[in-house]
Order: structure tokens, then sequence, then C-alpha cells
């Protein structure tokens, strides 16, 4: 049977040899949906064959992080062929949370390889008006008052 030659696949299928053979390992990277409300910002992570003690929820400084690690469970091995598709090793993800978030009150879940985060948002501290006051703008002909001055008695 013929094949068409493309010098891409030649090179891609050269360079794995060279720098360690075979199919190259892909990263794990969990797919990460984030919807937000008026009450809430909500963070699903796709983590499939992942217990949730093997999953990692850290706040610093802001930056919200997902991190843990998904094991090589087994591989398939025919007449000296092995394959392996699924991606697997360590992972993390970060998301910059926006500063109205209750961070003492983030819930975390997961279920059926699923993450659930559940971020409620701080009530905003509403614009309120301060009110200026003080003597004003001076007027054509008026003159400036001296602050009056106290006398204050000093015992020694």
């Amino acid at each position: 049977m013929l094949t068409r030659w493309d010098p891409f696949d030649e090179m891609e299928r050269l360079t794995g040899r060279f720098f360690g053979g075979g199919e190259r390992q892909r990263m794990f990277a969990p797919m990460v949906d984030v919807f937000e409300s008026d009450d809430s910002i909500e963070l699903r992570a796709e983590l499939p064959g992942i217990k949730p003690e093997e999953v990692e929820v850290d706040i610093t400084d802001n930056v919200l992080t997902l991190s843990g690690e998904r094991k090589l469970e087994h591989d398939e091995e025919r007449e000296g062929y092995r394959k392996i598709e699924r991606s697997y090793g360590r992972f993390s993800r970060s998301f910059t949370l926006p500063r109205n978030i209750d961070q003492d009150n983030i819930k975390a879940e997961m279920n059926h390889g699923v993450l659930s985060l559940t971020l409620p948002k701080r009530e905003e501290q509403k614009a309120r008006r301060i009110e200026v006051t003080g003597a004003g703008q001076l007027g054509e002909g008026e003159k400036k008052e001296e602050p009056k001055k106290k006398e204050v008695e000093v015992h020694a």
C-alpha cells in the first residue's frame, strides 16, 4: 500500500525519537467552566479519575489555585504494542479572584469527577456622599474673618 509522504509527520516522528522516543506525552490540564451570578461565582473543573482527597484548593494573594495529580491507572500492551492516549501527571490551574469574593465562605464539592467551587460575593459597600462643610467662598467686597483666638492657661 502506498501512502503520501508528509514532511511534518516525518519531522515529528524523528523529533520524538531523538527527544525520548515514542509518542509524546501530554500533560493533564483539567477543563474549567466559570459562571457568574449576582451573588456568587462558580467554577466547575473536570477531574475524572481523581479522588477528592487528591485535589488541593488554595488561595494566596487573591489567586485561587487548583492542583493535584492524575495518576496512570494502567496501560494496554498487545504483541509489543503499547498505547496511552489519556493524559496524566501533575496539574495546576490558577485564577485571579475579584476583590469582592468572601474567601472565608468558599465551598468545594466533588461529584462524579466534577469539582464545583462556589465563591460567594461580599456585599459591596454602597457609595455614600460625605458632606463638605466650610465657610464657602468670599464674595466681592466681603472681608475675610480672622479665626478667633482662644486663650489657654498653662499651669506648670
